[in-house]
């Protein structure tokens, strides 16, 4: 419905075009950040926390990332401020078994500790601290890694030893089947874990893990790859002569 309001004796009833209909989101889904003027915040993309900008890289490789650009703790508007974390969301709820992929390099100067790629994201805005998933958080500096079912990192799911990290630009990559994830950090395999608890279905995001410059680039969400079983290092295995 359109309602026209005027003060003039010549007006006359507005139209509009019919809008267009529903659709899914778009899938498979790449995003390399080429086609945005500096400053510029992607499309499709709902930061959450934190502020993030398409910013010309330092790299040649990778020319325009997306960087997150708020350094120091924000005025507490609400119970999500006070999570001392960064996020943006994208994609489609109803996401389910899915392969998610992001290259993500910690800043040289004012940079964050870590950050994080997640998959299955059950709520944002004003509850954005509350929210559970899959996340895949990754220190460089550290090479260390963890897995948990919630943003804010209580509930562990894995951790341990990341000794294939390198010093600048590291490729995060999720693969979720029904209650079963593998986590990838430069092509390699990382971990594997069962995701009882978490929900079946939510949105891609990623972020960081405290404040601080971190820049991301290559963003893919596509079909499932097939998940691998993997020996458990954790647990001692026989094999039989």
């Amino acid at each position: 419905m359109v309602i026209t309001l005027t003060t003039l004796t010549t007006g006359q009833k507005g139209s509009h075009p019919d809008p267009p209909p529903d659709k899914s989101f778009p899938f498979p889904y790449t995003e390399n950040f080429e086609e945005y003027n500096d400053t510029e915040q992607p499309k499709y993309m709902a930061q959450q926390l934190g502020c993030f900008e398409v910013h010309k890289s330092n790299d040649s490789n990778h020319g325009n990332v997306l960087r997150q650009m708020v350094l120091e703790q924000p005025v507490y508007w609400n119970a999500a401020d006070r999570l001392k974390r960064t996020a943006n969301l994208i994609g489609d709820y109803s996401w389910e078994d899915i392969t998610v992929s992001v290259d993500a390099k910690t800043g040289e100067i004012n940079g964050t500790t870590g950050v994080f790629l997640a998959a299955r994201v059950d709520r944002g805005g004003v509850k954005t601290g509350g929210a559970l998933g899959v996340f895949f958080y990754f220190y460089p500096s550290l090479q260390m890694y963890k897995l948990t079912s919630d943003i804010g990192g209580k509930s562990l799911l894995k951790s341990g030893v990341a000794q294939m990290a390198n010093k600048g630009w590291n490729t995060l990559k999720l693969i979720l089947q029904g209650y079963q994830v593998e986590g990838y950090l430069n092509g390699q395999y990382l971990f594997e874990s069962d995701i009882q608890n978490v929900p079946l279905t939510g949105f891609v995001g990623f972020g960081t893990s405290d404040y601080g410059y971190a820049e991301y680039d290559n963003l893919a969400i596509y079909n499932l790859e097939k998940v691998t079983p993997h020996n458990n290092p954790d647990i001692l295995y026989f094999i039989p002569r």
